[in-house]
């Protein structure tokens, strides 16, 4: 199997829980929006670097007079998503390793991935508090911190203000907790996989997402035309959903 082929899903180790836009931040300095009206947070490209998902995302939102930012690597810290509702983006990427943590066999929520390294002596009380964890890449043993829903409802700072947030890692919506906190947090919808998704596959249907909804398309549309273009991912067969049910109506931009 190829490492492409990989799936996004990773282990909670701790359950206590090339462009000029890039941020090259240190993570312990709390983050500031630079310019854009969408972000990408891509600790992602850690593992499954690639080079041109910021460029065709550019393009699809240059439709819309909509700009992006780029959060990469480090960049994609615990502090990145303390601030992160305060920062106004009407779009939300989130290029992300997730874990999920899962109780009697069922899943009970979804941590989003950093790409700030695990220490045991940093965020000491959100540790014993389980506000974050970690989780353990694919490819490595190296440990990374991770943020569950208890952080996004404790811990996150300010209101989303009805920002629409793709989880595009691997079962982001495989329980609806996590999207539950961030609708809470003031995201007007969440749109993520039901399973383990690749890496290519992925970013293909995020692609091809951000050109709906730029074209106007509502959610549900856009979401649809997505599983009725590339179909379930092929080795895992995620699919694409969004919570809440609801929010099917919601536009990105006026149809």
């Amino acid at each position: 199997m190829s490492l492409r082929r990989l799936p996004l899903m990773l282990a909670v180790v701790v359950v206590a829980l090339a462009t000029p836009a890039i941020l090259l931040r240190s993570p312990r300095q709390p983050p500031t929006r630079v310019a854009g009206d969408a972000a990408l947070l891509d600790s992602l490209a850690i593992e499954f670097p690639n080079p041109r998902l910021a460029e065709d995302l550019r393009e699809a939102l240059s439709r819309v007079n909509m700009t992006l930012d780029v959060f990469t690597h480090w960049n994609v810290s615990v502090e990145l998503y303390r601030t992160l509702p305060m920062l106004s983006y009407r779009l939300l990427i989130l290029r992300v390793h997730t874990a999920a943590f899962y109780k009697d066999g069922r899943p009970v929520h979804v941590a989003l991935g950093t790409g700030e390294p695990f220490a045991p002596q940093r965020y000491v009380d959100l540790q014993l508090s389980k506000k974050v964890g970690a989780l353990v890449l694919l490819k490595s043993e190296d440990r990374y911190f991770a943020i569950p829903p208890e952080f996004i409802s404790s811990e996150m700072e300010g209101n989303f203000h009805g920002a629409v947030i793709i989880i595009a890692g691997c079962k982001g919506l495989v329980t609806n907790v996590t999207a539950e906190a961030l609708v809470r947090r003031g995201a007007s919808v969440v749109i993520g996989w039901d399973e383990d998704v690749t890496a290519t596959h992925t970013d293909r249907a995020v692609v091809m997402l951000v050109r709906l909804l730029a074209d106007g398309n509502t959610v549900k549309e856009a979401v649809t035309g997505v599983m009725e273009a590339l179909g379930p991912d092929p080795l895992y067969g995620a699919r694409l959903r969004w919570y809440p049910q609801d929010a099917g109506d919601v536009r990105l931009v006026s149809g």
